[in-house]
């Protein structure tokens, strides 16, 4: 949008210094045909469909808008009803004292039911996608106003691999806090540890690969989590195109222990910026109920999950590799459980 607003502004300004107003209107146009057709050749087919739907229901919503605003009793009617089947969906007791936090984002079940909410400063898990902003959730879990209670389940948005939401804030969680109960299917009341546990972090693997290689990763004990981070750079015009829409997604294919073969069984979202920061990376959440056991922090589970091999690649529908480089770099690290203090 900024390099097409550029170009118009040039050819407005070459256009001012022309005498004749139908050489102006040429080089307008030729300049914002220009213009249109990069930015088109720069979006995918899927992108373009997504645009459209969005444009289509235009009207609908903004009848709604109006609606909403000449009769202000629609909306309150719409939330307590909201509410209503929430607290029906997702019954919770009431909360005699301390604060909750809810992840990932479902942050309706806590407010219908009444409970005190004491949200993390990127409160959306989605959004803490770069380093800044996952530390600043993470720094919150490990300070004061740190909440008591934490509603917890597994639920990426567009397949991303699990940990990579609120990256930084996992080994807090699992090292701070303990399973109390499941009031729902695979969700989890966690409740803030008096004195939590920390981790050693040591270097065990860096290296770099060419993009779409596979980058093989040590052995490690049960209990013993692997933190990995990923530079997964963008060539020039990769930059451009992620300023001017959004860039090819990438993604990161796992190898399990509990694979025959070397090919990922398991493939989810990367995003470069959160890799950059570092995830968990092994062993690998593959579903809801898989939270219990990596809590645990033993069992057969873990062996099951470990993983072997970690590949970065470009999705195969978007096809622009072109907007990356072709070496990622990786430091891998194990983060080894020690005593809580004073055990």
């Amino acid at each position: 949008a900024a390099v097409s607003a550029a170009l118009f502004i040039v050819s407005a300004v070459i256009a001012l210094g022309m005498r004749r107003w139908r050489a102006k209107v040429k080089v307008t146009l030729t300049v914002g045909a220009i213009t249109i057709a990069f930015l088109v050749s720069l979006i995918s087919p899927s992108s373009l469909h997504n645009l459209a739907s969005r444009l289509f229901n235009v009207p609908e919503r903004l009848v709604a808008s109006v609606e909403t605003v000449l009769e202000p009793q629609t909306l309150t009617q719409l939330y307590e009803g909201g509410n209503a089947r929430i607290r029906e969906a997702w019954p919770l007791p009431p909360m005699q004292s301390g604060s909750a936090d809810q992840y990932p984002p479902f942050q309706g079940i806590l407010l219908a039911n009444e409970w005190p909410y004491r949200p993390r400063p990127v409160f959306q898990s989605y959004s803490a996608y770069t380093p800044r902003l996952a530390k600043l959730n993470r720094d919150h879990l490990l300070g004061e106003n740190a909440p008591d209670t934490i509603l917890f389940t597994v639920d990426p948005i567009d397949g991303r691999c699990p940990t990579i939401e609120d990256s930084l804030s996992w080994p807090a969680i699992l090292d701070n806090y303990v399973i109390e109960s499941e009031p729902f299917r695979d969700w989890y009341l966690l409740k803030r540890r008096e004195e939590g546990s920390s981790r050693e972090r040591h270097l065990i693997a860096s290296g770099e690969v060419q993009l779409g290689q596979s980058i093989e990763l040590p052995p490690h004990d049960p209990g013993t989590l692997l933190w990995a981070e990923i530079q997964v750079q963008f060539t020039l015009r990769g930059r451009v195109l992620s300023f001017l829409h959004k860039p090819p997604a990438t993604e990161l294919g796992l190898t399990m222990g509990g694979d025959r073969d070397s090919q990922p069984s398991l493939w989810g979202r990367l995003i470069p910026a959160t890799a950059k920061a570092g995830f968990i990376v092994s062993p690998m959440i593959t579903a809801r109920s898989d939270f219990r056991p990596m809590m645990s922090g033993t069992g057969p589970w873990w062996e099951k999950n470990m993983v072997r091999q970690l590949t970065v690649r470009v999705l195969p529908q978007f096809g622009q590799r072109w907007a990356y480089r072709d070496r990622v770099e990786y430091r891998i690290f194990a983060l080894e459980p020690t005593a809580p203090p004073g055990s």
